[in-house]
């Protein structure tokens, strides 16, 4: 199984979401993980997983549209790479 997974998406940023996806790889060894976030930040999980960088978010706030506008956003290079890299599923921490 192949799963995208926005780590800007989450109320409390990066720091949870990094912390999270090092337990899930620690449980889940036979998933494929593309993680979509800032990329110097989830470097040290570069041979655990493809990092997509981004450092845009779309706010919880935002306009359905925002995210057609805002090609560079976490969440919008997530979509792209759900279909780019014939992902299963798509997570949004």
């Amino acid at each position: 199984m192949k799963i995208v997974v926005d780590m800007l998406g989450g109320d409390l940023g990066i720091a949870a979401t990094y912390e999270g996806l090092k337990e899930f790889l620690n449980r889940h060894n036979d998933v494929e993980i593309i993680a979509v976030g800032t990329a110097n930040v989830l470097a040290p999980l570069a041979k655990e997983v493809k990092i997509i960088d981004a450092n845009q978010v779309i706010k919880m706030d935002a306009h359905a549209m925002d995210l057609l506008h805002d090609k560079e956003s976490s969440m919008a290079k997530a979509i792209a790479a759900l279909i780019d890299e014939d992902a299963d599923a798509a997570d949004r921490f």
